[in-house]
């Protein structure tokens, strides 16, 4: 079954012939796609993935070749990504909470092995049904080098959705110019679109959103979403300075700001009212069922 289709794949839910039972997610690259320079970008992608190992990036099965067509296998997800997460706004902000900092944790693996995932957006997060996250498409992560400041392709400029990319990604666009604080500002406007169910920039056209990211400071999030906690709001901004320097400058360093927040009275509140939620939420599931049961 079709899933989803990309720049450089179609993606295909399947069963393996492998493993009876196993359902994965089969990326498939494009034929007209299908040179030396593109098949090799595939294949970092799988790589990237298969060396790493947490809870919250999804697991590479195979990498192979057949009938001359060139695919990975994943681990299926079976839920929706974070476009369509926040899109519905039903998170608790203890949620959204839970979402950044699972990812801190997922980039505090990644940048200790010098990787940066480069990508990281909405669409690039997978949410099942119990809540849990994985981070997926590794397709244009970069393993930093020694003594390499060869500039990228004007394609690689632009890579990564422009509403979600790094100030430093979309003014520079070298290699050398990126590193895992541009993740780090990724995580921005992925938790501005989760508190706040809106993207911080809007434009007309790709080149319109880079401007705003490069230049312009976003909305503040309680301008949109009112009841959005001072403390998470102060974090997301943080992260979305436009200078690397302005901002955390470590996954472990978003970790402990998350880790004190939780330990405010606002955090505190949260936690309650999320709990709260959840309980409400739950009786109106159970009183669904029975009105169905009952005709």
């Amino acid at each position: 079954k079709r899933l989803s289709a990309g720049g450089m794949g179609v993606v295909f839910k399947a069963r393996s012939k492998k493993i009876e039972g196993l359902t994965v997610a089969l990326k498939v690259l494009r034929t007209d796609k299908v040179d030396e320079e593109n098949i090799a970008r595939f294949k970092q992608e799988a790589w990237a993935i298969s060396a790493l190992n947490h809870p919250n990036i999804v697991k590479v099965r195979d990498l192979t070749k057949h009938g001359g067509m060139h695919y990975i296998a994943m681990d299926f997800v079976n839920g929706e990504d974070l476009l369509a997460v926040g899109f519905q706004h039903t998170l608790t902000f203890w949620q959204v909470m839970e979402v950044i900092d699972k990812l801190a944790d997922v980039l505090r693996l990644v940048h200790g092995k010098n990787i940066w995932h480069r990508d990281i957006k909405p669409q690039n997060v997978l949410m099942d049904r119990t809540g849990e996250i994985k981070l997926i498409d590794f397709g244009i992560a970069t393993v930093e080098r020694e003594h390499d400041d060869a500039a990228e392709t004007a394609e690689g400029l632009i890579m990564g959705t422009p509403a979600f990319l790094s100030p430093e990604q979309a003014a520079r666009g070298k290699m050398g110019a990126v590193d895992g604080r541009a993740d780090l500002y990724s995580l921005g406007p992925v938790m501005y679109y989760l508190l706040t169910g809106r993207r911080p920039f809007t434009g007309k056209s790709a080149i319109e959103i880079l401007k705003k990211n490069m230049t312009e400071p976003p909305p503040h999030p309680k301008d949109i979403e009112e009841m959005a906690p001072d403390g998470l709001c102060e974090i997301c901004l943080k992260l979305m300075e436009k200078h690397p320097e302005d901002r955390y400058q470590g996954a472990v360093a978003l970790q402990d700001a998350l880790s004190k927040w939780r330990k405010t009275e606002e955090g505190r509140k949260q936690k309650e009212l999320h709990g709260k939620i959840l309980e409400l939420r739950e009786k109106k599931r159970r009183m669904a069922e029975r009105q169905r049961a009952e005709g």
